[in-house]
């Protein structure tokens, strides 16, 4: 039985090359507790990829392009993975990179895909055939693919490519065993990951791929909420038989910015001073209980603080999707057609309280 998943996230960020949006999305992908992060769209040269390398997330690789900002791939793997690099292999366009290595020692294969607009059959091939002659064991494919497999339920007008390249694709996948993993989880579900203001349709163009007899290993895979880019996330949890890690408690110094905090741990240090102080025990014992017990203190304050973090963050992404729902479903995404309940002012409202919360962890450093 599987003691512990790893969590994996695939995200179209539309250009990282704003530090304050790249720490933001570090940030988000931290809160998340995101150990394994495809990118794709990043616009970073090789040198401003390398700046990925922040808040655990250890190893970074990456594919550029060349002549310009546009496209660019990234994968992210946390520190708190036991991570063992084989070998990548990537495109010299910054269309795809894979990457094959050892997660506690079970090979992996991480493969993420940016296709541009327009992109003939050629590419799309050349990315399957890549998942079947380049892969090891494990196969974690996922990406923007701008293109929908099944027009009639990832696309709000319900028409596909008139090339027919998702019907070709998914025939081709179906001869290679890969399965799209979210709708396997969600088999008749209409969520989105777009929405393309220029057409007024709703699309899911992001994907997580795997193959049919790694399907045991995923324990869930959802669409997060629209709120650092123009796409939503798409998060799978996967279980690799790792083993529980045991951590060391450190005290999470944020909390002393807190005046009544601070107050509150001063009274109970005299508290426990005055019902223990007895001169019956040893400074050096009275001292090392102490400890012990503001420490017990501390763990649940802060449980709290993170606890009540965690759920004004959730209600605030809740409250986008929701949002999210109702224009892709009012008159086919037709902003003048949402409810009158909910005011464009409110709107407005939630997203500066979700980027305060996912901005928040800058401001302690």
């Amino acid at each position: 039985m599987c003691s512990r998943s790893v969590k994996m996230v695939s995200i179209n960020i539309n250009g990282l090359h704003n530090p304050v949006k790249r720490w933001k999305a570090l940030s988000k992908f931290k809160k998340d507790k995101a150990q394994i992060v495809f990118i794709q769209e990043t616009h970073l040269s090789d040198s401003e990829h390398e700046k990925l390398n922040k808040l655990g997330f250890k190893h970074v690789f990456y594919s550029s392009h060349n002549s310009g900002r546009r496209r660019g791939v990234a994968i992210l793997v946390h520190g708190a993975l036991n991570y063992e690099h084989i070998s990548e292999h990537k495109d010299k366009e910054g269309r795809y990179i894979m990457v094959i290595g050892k997660i506690d020692g079970i090979i992996l294969s991480l493969l993420n895909v940016y296709i541009p607009p327009g992109s003939n059959w050629s590419l799309y091939k050349q990315i399957l055939e890549l998942t079947s002659t380049r892969s090891q064991v494990i196969l974690l494919c996922g990406g923007d693919l701008n293109l929908t497999l099944n027009a009639e339920l990832d696309s709000s007008n319900g028409k596909g490519d008139a090339r027919n390249i998702g019907k070709r694709m998914v025939h081709l996948m179906d001869e290679l065993g890969l399965v799209d993993v979210w709708r396997d989880c969600h088999s008749t579900d209409r969520e989105y990951t777009h929405y393309s203001c220029a057409h007024n349709v709703y699309s899911r163009l992001d994907y997580i791929f795997m193959f049919k007899n790694d399907l045991c290993r995923l324990k869930n895979c959802e669409i997060g909420p629209c709120t650092i880019s123009d796409h939503n996330p798409v998060y799978a949890n996967i279980c690799l038989n790792r083993k529980n890690r045991s951590t060391l408690w450190r005290l999470n110094t944020n909390i002393l910015n807190y005046p009544d905090i601070k107050e509150r741990l001063k009274k109970e240090i005299e508290e426990y001073l005055e019902y223990n102080d007895k001169e019956e025990v040893s400074p050096g014992i009275l001292w090392d209980a102490l400890k012990a017990v503001i420490r017990g203190k501390i763990i649940g304050i802060s449980s709290y603080l993170k606890k009540v973090g965690q759920q004004k963050l959730r209600d605030l992404e809740k409250k986008l999707l929701d949002l999210q729902y109702l224009h892709s479903r009012s008159c086919n995404g037709n902003i003048k057609c949402l409810p009158t309940f909910i005011p464009q002012k409110q709107f407005v409202e939630w997203d500066r309280m979700l980027s305060k919360y996912i901005w928040k962890g800058k401001k302690s450093r």
